[in-house]
């Protein structure tokens, strides 16, 4: 498959399945303003480490865009301070729910290959989120692990995408 072969609100759906999944996985844990700032811009450079992961995969290319910048930069300013349990669960919801839609999306459309890609693509970016504010810091320094209740998150988002 090609991005050519899907519509625009397929690579949306793909797109923003990505990004809400990181940023489920920033608010998972309150890092203070600094940490989810860094947690929000690891969603972006998260997805580029995967692109040069997985080169030949146009899907995990497709999420290197404007359009994924604009969302991950748009989501901070309503997560800069700690958001409320209904708002982290209703965030969290809705991040699981694109995740399942993306899952379904490429199942139908994609390749076996492409599609186990896309998916580890999305898991190593929301890992290398959560490794940005680790737990034990002081004045960001010092960090020794990723918070469980994160840990936990990413493998929420793994079920999500049926991995």
């Amino acid at each position: 498959m090609t991005v050519s072969d899907l519509s625009a609100s397929d690579l949306s759906l793909l797109r923003k399945a990505a990004v809400l999944a990181g940023a489920a996985v920033a608010i998972t844990k309150y890092s203070g303003a600094g940490g989810t700032r860094d947690e929000f811009r690891g969603i972006v450079e998260g997805l580029e480490e995967a692109a040069a992961r997985y080169p030949a995969n146009p899907l995990i290319a497709a999420l290197i865009s404007d359009e994924t910048r604009a969302e991950a930069d748009g989501l901070y300013p309503q997560f800069r301070n700690d958001p409320t349990q209904k708002a982290y669960e209703d965030f969290k919801l809705a991040a699981l729910n694109r995740c399942g839609q993306a899952a379904d999306l490429l199942k139908e459309r994609a390749s076996p290959e492409q599609a186990a890609e896309f998916k580890a693509a999305v898991i190593s970016m929301c890992e290398y989120v959560a490794n940005r504010a680790k737990e034990g810091t002081v004045l960001g320094f010092g960090g020794t692990r990723v918070d469980p209740l994160e840990l936990a998150m990413v493998e929420q988002v793994r079920r999500a995408l049926e991995l």
